[in-house]
């Protein structure tokens, strides 16, 4: 490692830098360095998990741990395991008590496959939730990830952008790989402190994580 002992005046050594630190001045090589030598804590813009919940035939998984309205940015990511619906979020801004299933959803995306490679657009100005893919085939999952930001902050919308691969088949016998990505808001400017995961039909089977990401 090269010596830092008197650069920018820190006698003996560089210091060990404590998050939130601005102490010195650092070049990309001061932080190489400083990180090889276990020197450095600057772990800023890291997803801390909140939640993960396991369920099994489901019609809702709620999240509704305090911590969610520490974060101003949330990572989502969800793994359907039987298919056979088509699955949302929604937010609630009273813990949970109630979720926004009205109108207040604003989305709009595009579904890829196989047989079409510029794939089909679709939007809506108010539905009662935030879909994460189109239906599903029956007895095949799917996985989603879901960025999701301001649910802390009621000056402004909670946005989504969503992304998720799947299969489907049109005869049971041939399936073929599906992408789906998109984005959208709700429209309801309030702190969301509670998110649920449920079908449009039917019920879900999988594991679902949400996390926060820290920020400096």
């Amino acid at each position: 490692m090269v010596d830092k002992s008197n650069e920018y005046g820190f006698v003996p050594s560089s210091p060990t830098q404590a998050r939130g630190s601005n102490t010195g001045i650092f070049e990309v090589n001061d932080v190489t360095d400083l990180l090889l030598a276990e020197q450095w804590s600057g772990e800023f813009n890291a997803l801390e998990l909140i939640e993960t919940r396991t369920f099994s035939l489901q019609s809702t998984i709620n999240f509704t741990t305090s911590t969610i309205t520490d974060y101003n940015v949330h990572f989502f990511t969800f793994n359907h395991t039987l298919g056979g619906n088509t699955p949302a979020l929604r937010v609630s801004s009273n813990g949970g008590s109630s979720y926004l299933s009205g109108t207040e959803y604003d989305w709009n995306y595009r579904n890829m496959t196989r047989s079409s490679a510029t794939g089909t657009e679709y939007r809506s100005t108010g539905t009662y939730f935030m879909p994460l893919s189109r239906s599903i085939s029956t007895g095949h999952g799917a996985g989603c990830n879901v960025w999701i930001y301001n649910m802390n902050d009621s000056s402004k919308y909670t946005h989504f952008t969503i992304q998720s691969s799947a299969t489907e088949t049109s005869d049971g016998i041939n399936y073929s790989s599906r992408t789906f990505f998109g984005n959208g808001f709700v429209q309801d400017k309030a702190v969301h402190n509670a998110l649920q995961l449920l079908p449009n039909a039917g019920t879900l089977s999988g594991t679902a994580s949400l996390y926060g990401l820290k920020q400096a």
